[in-house]
């Protein structure tokens, strides 16, 4: 019996790994170009559906974020406990200043690491067929991440600099600039991750995302106020939507034949 084939009529149909035009193929066929089955190119945007080349960019992104977090927070623990050893055995000195810039090095090059993972993690999806693709927000949160890392750049060679007037207003102004750029990028994220759960899916996730747009922040500013713990509680919040994010995703590497766990 004839194979059922794609409908040539209408808008292209592109296969969702290489994007090849698969009209008129067998239904249950594969892509000439890159092997991928043709079914699964005509399935709904679930990400099961999806290339294994864009889930693994999902994937390695979002372990990459959450490595570069916790390095990040064991960093400061240990940067402060250097800070009281330091007082201690100086009674009571300054810090010097190779332990600033070496501080603000580590920072940078943790900086760096989290623009990759997020670079990864808000990969473009070349066959998506839904109306709203993230675009906008992947955009933003790409180019924040950018400007973010250039004032961190910034920052520390204004170390290298004479302390004066001057550079304590460029850097009073490095940091409000930062505190913005990072505003700004955090709505975008939790937008982004609004637009990915439901292609999951994962509906308690796009929940927490929509909450965490506006307790995120709330916590962050008010919480500063009790003991610096908001800033931290928002944190491990936003650590673990992410977490649950990448259980998902390596799940449905692991269910889908062909995928790599």
């Amino acid at each position: 019996m004839e194979s059922i084939r794609v409908d040539t009529q209408g808008a292209q149909i592109s296969c969702r790994q290489c994007g090849y035009d698969v009209r008129g193929l067998s239904v249950d066929g594969v892509c000439p170009e890159c092997g991928f089955l043709v079914e699964r190119s005509l399935a709904s945007d679930e990400l099961k559906n999806s290339s294994p080349e864009y889930l693994a960019s999902l994937h390695r992104g979002v372990v990459i974020i959450l490595t570069s977090i916790i390095l990040m927070i064991l960093f400061m623990f240990v940067a402060i406990g250097a800070v009281i050893a330091i007082a201690v055995s100086s009674r009571g000195g300054a810090v010097p200043a190779w332990f600033n810039i070496a501080n603000q090095v580590v920072n940078v090059v943790l900086s760096l690491a989290i623009v990759y993972g997020w670079w990864l993690f808000s990969a473009p999806d070349p066959a998506f067929t839904g109306r709203e693709d993230g675009s906008t927000a992947r955009r933003v949160v790409r180019i924040t991440l950018c400007i973010a890392v250039g004032l961190s750049f910034l920052s520390l060679a204004i170390n290298f600099l004479p302390l004066n007037q001057a550079t304590g207003i460029v850097l009073i102004g490095v940091g409000v600039l930062s505190l913005v750029v990072f505003g700004v990028r955090y709505f975008a994220e939790m937008l982004y991750l609004r637009w990915l759960t439901p292609r999951i899916p994962n509906w308690d996730a796009h929940k927490r995302a929509k909450l965490l747009l506006w307790l995120g922040p709330l916590l962050y500013i008010v919480g500063s106020l009790c003991l610096g713990l908001g800033p931290l509680v928002a944190l491990v919040l936003y650590w673990n939507l992410l977490d649950k994010i990448r259980k998902d995703i390596k799940a449905i590497r692991q269910a889908v034949p062909g995928m790599t766990a």
